[in-house]
């Protein structure tokens, strides 16, 4: 019988992974453009979509003390919602 090195990911692995980076950045997009829409019809304040950036980092912190993960996957995660939070600052008066 032959047995893969622990280093060395199955091809299938592989393709759900991208699979699923893909799905999460798509997702992250709409969210994104969906919170601006918003914005530019005047149905959500800045200050409110910056209350809830903040409020997903601070769940997005919490969950991964819950699950016990990686600084990394922490750090990156985090990472995108202040991606978001970084395009809110490009409304003319923003008060952040």
């Amino acid at each position: 019988m032959v047995t893969m090195p622990d280093n060395v990911k199955p091809i299938a692995q592989v393709e759900d992974k991208t699979r699923y980076d893909a799905a999460g950045e798509a997702a992250l997009l709409l969210v994104e453009s969906l919170i601006h829409e918003l914005i530019d019809r005047s149905v959500l304040s800045v200050d409110d979509a910056v209350k809830t950036v903040n409020a997903a980092v601070e769940i997005r912190l919490e969950l991964a003390d819950d699950r016990d993960e990686s600084r990394k996957t922490t750090e990156q995660s985090v990472s995108l919602l202040m991606a978001i939070y970084q395009s809110l600052l490009t409304y003319s008066g923003a008060t952040i």
